[in-house]
């Protein structure tokens, strides 16, 4: 049976289409891409002419000029870098056919970028987000649609998350605000790319929190969204680290371990096993969702390619079009001119929060 997220995660469907999807990954990516160049620099300030290890990689000011970049295609930047590869010739040794080393040569080569996400590392980042704000809404709720005093409003918040209630065990807030309140994330970074904030502020000022009057707690949403963001800023950082000398995959495993670190290296940060098997039940869901979905449109394709066009019947062959669509599972008069419309939902309900299409602005970093 499918689980109902809408009480886990609520139903934010602004907080998961493909621009606030697109802007959260971009936002991640360039600050992992600031520390590596944090790294780098530190390096070179005791370690003269050293040599970039991650020089084939886009830096964080060739991703900004290609991603601000407003001219014709044609002209859109390109970085390149110089791969040096070696030369070789066949020669014969002892009766046998072998290669030997001649010399080298330079070709200049497109940088690529230097990490990408798997689909289920930017669900697991949606997940988090989602949860987050369900519980400040939760949060919201029970304070009767207000918030306390800004000097007040985290300790309160924290207080009644670690509260028992339902599925209070779940809740990410409380290891969000230890990891703020251990760590000065702004004194490595204090950039937030994207304006992710201000995007992720607006969706939650206008389509969530408002009380009887349409008023928003501006000043109270920006202090909760200033924490998940140096949050993410904490997540990004860590990664980016091991990223940087050892190169390995941008999957969940990668932001588990961090997650799991951060339980052992700050004091009463508990994500908590429940926490990671609610995790691990969404992303299993989904990933049942995706299979249906794709099933279900190459069976709609399949059915696309053999059903007959009515301009190629003629008055004999009409009657037929009828039982044709019958048994294709299509309610259509066989006189009609409309093609029949599909017949329910073939998505499987996550909630509308799970509702966020794929395309090219989402797809680049993932």
């Amino acid at each position: 049976m499918a689980t109902d997220w809408s009480t886990v995660i609520g139903n934010y469907p602004q907080l998961t289409g493909p621009k606030i999807t697109s802007t959260i990954m971009s936002f991640v990516y360039k600050t992992m891409l600031k520390r590596r160049d944090n790294i780098f620099n530190t390096i070179t300030e005791f370690v003269f002419d050293l040599k970039d290890p991650h020089e084939k990689f886009l830096t964080l000011k060739e991703e900004i000029s290609i991603s601000t970049f407003k001219g014709e295609k044609k002209d859109k930047p390109k970085p390149m870098y110089k791969q040096v590869s070696n030369v070789y010739k066949e020669v014969e040794v002892d009766g046998k056919k072998t290669k030997e080393k001649i010399g080298t040569e330079t070709t200049d080569k497109a940088k690529g970028k230097w990490i990408t996400f798997s689909t289920e590392t930017k669900w697991v980042i949606t997940f988090m987000l989602l949860k987050y704000v369900k519980e400040i809404e939760n949060f919201y709720n029970h304070c009767e649609n207000k918030f306390p005093s800004d000097d007040e409003l985290i300790s309160k918040f924290e207080e009644f998350a670690l509260s028992p209630g339902d599925d209070y065990e779940t809740y990410i807030s409380p290891f969000i605000i230890r990891v703020n309140d251990s760590f000065d994330v702004n004194s490595i970074i204090d950039t937030c790319y994207e304006n992710a904030d201000q995007d992720i502020s607006e969706i939650l000022n206008k389509q969530v929190f408002k009380n009887a009057e349409g008023e928003s707690p501006t000043t109270k949403i920006n202090i909760f969204v200033k924490y998940w963001i140096n949050f993410m800023k904490y997540l990004s950082i860590q990664m980016a680290t091991i990223f940087y000398y050892k190169r390995c995959k941008g999957d969940i495993d990668l932001l588990y371990g961090i997650i799991r670190q951060i339980e052992v290296s700050i004091p009463n940060a508990e994500f908590g096993q429940a926490l990671f098997i609610r995790m691990e039940e969404y992303i299993q869901e989904r990933k049942e969702m995706e299979k249906q979905k794709a099933a279900t449109s190459k069976e709609r394709q399949k059915n696309k390619a053999v059903e007959p066009s009515l301009d190629d019947l003629g008055d004999n062959d009409m009657d037929d079009l009828g039982d044709w669509n019958e048994q294709a599972g299509n309610s259509v008069d066989a006189t009609s001119t409309e093609t029949p419309d599909d017949e329910g939902d073939d998505t499987f309900d996550l909630g509308s929060e799970l509702d966020a299409q794929e395309d090219d602005g989402v797809e680049d970093w993932i």
